[in-house]
């Protein structure tokens, strides 16, 4: 059943002030919720912490570790047309080449 997703679920959609942390949401959208647990560790890896919470609200699928990566796809390349050809897309490109190999 589809959720309401936060639409960029990374890392780096957090602001700390001295009143607090803040989220950061500028695309909220519907989908499956594997999307936002795929997208956490986009950047970066996330603590097993972040999948033991998750899965005191709800549980996680069997296979979400191999479908991760489909999750990602978009991403990837959302990166790759901001980068341009610049140095800095290609981790991404091969991180986009590998996802593609695993489900074709």
């Amino acid at each position: 059943m589809p959720a309401l997703l936060h639409g960029d679920a990374q890392q780096n959609n957090f602001i700390n002030t001295p009143d607090g942390a803040y989220l950061i949401d500028a695309c909220p959208y519907f989908g499956h919720p594997e999307i936002d647990l795929a997208l956490a560790g986009f950047f970066h890896p996330v603590p097993e912490d972040l999948f033991a919470a998750y899965r005191e609200i709800t549980p996680i699928d069997a296979g979400f570790a191999e479908r991760q990566e489909l999750w990602r796809m978009h991403a990837y390349l959302a990166v790759a047309a901001v980068a341009d050809g610049a140095p800095s897309a290609s981790p991404v490109l091969d991180r986009l080449a590998a996802a593609t190999r695993q489900y074709s």
